[in-house]
């Protein structure tokens, strides 16, 4: 009995002992807290955009080296701390290691959700042209149609790229706007001829037959037949 007492004497004076040497080092435990949780707050939104991309089917992203070696240090690093707790506050935890290795991450990942919301809104936006929506805003009866036009456009350039997936949805519900409001583009100051064609430039294009003597004497006119180019189609 007294040998049981002893023992436990001894492993509490261990505990006392463990505990004094931690707390003399629980402001390095904290600042290496608030360093750690400050990467996972920077790179959270990038992987929820990253997710709402995959959802939407794009996943052309070539990150996957650049994930696995950070994700790699975090392993090594809870590897090592899980056999000693020292070793987050102990010099060989090199914390510009692992600092270095999440900039390139979040970098790219930066740059590639920006160039894939490019690509999307290249794909899925009607063909817009400031000159012409200026051009057609000064016909009354287009006039509340192209504001809105504007207004639609000027939200979607205040996004970055979207960052989940509720954006997204929010951002096809924009692009559907857009799609309606250039067809409903009617007015009596412009030839029916003239409205299909504008029509068919901003969403599908417009064929060559479509250039009709009546609308290429329309752009003429208006000085604006350089904001249009011919294409093969696909």
């Amino acid at each position: 009995m007294l040998l049981e007492d002893c023992q436990k004497m001894s492993q509490h004076a261990q505990d006392i002992g463990f505990l004094k040497k931690y707390a003399t080092d629980l402001g390095k435990f904290r600042n290496r807290e608030d360093q750690i949780q400050a990467l996972v707050k920077e790179l959270s939104p990038l992987v929820i955009a990253l997710q709402a991309f995959n959802a939407k089917g794009i996943n052309k992203f070539t990150v996957d080296q650049k994930a696995d070696q950070f994700s790699k240090e975090i392993l090594a690093t809870l590897s090592k701390f899980s056999e000693d707790k020292g070793f987050l506050v102990g010099e060989e935890f090199k914390i510009a290691a692992l600092n270095s290795k999440f900039k390139v991450l979040k970098d790219s990942l930066e740059v590639e959700l920006s160039q894939a919301w490019h690509t999307y809104k290249k794909e899925e936006l009607p063909t817009t042209n400031r000159e012409l929506l200026d051009l057609l805003e000064k016909i009354s009866t287009f006039r509340p149609t192209v504001q809105k036009v504007k207004s639609i456009l000027m939200r979607l350039e205040n996004i970055r790229f979207p960052a989940n997936e509720n954006q997204f949805k929010q951002v096809d519900d924009f692009i559907s706007e857009l799609s309606d409001a250039w067809d409903s583009l009617k007015s009596n100051e412009v030839p029916e001829s003239v409205l299909n064609f504008l029509k068919a430039t901003s969403t599908v294009g417009a064929s060559l037959d479509s250039l009709t003597p009546e609308v290429e004497a329309w752009l003429r006119d208006k000085g604006i037949t350089r904001l249009f180019q011919i294409k093969l189609a696909d």
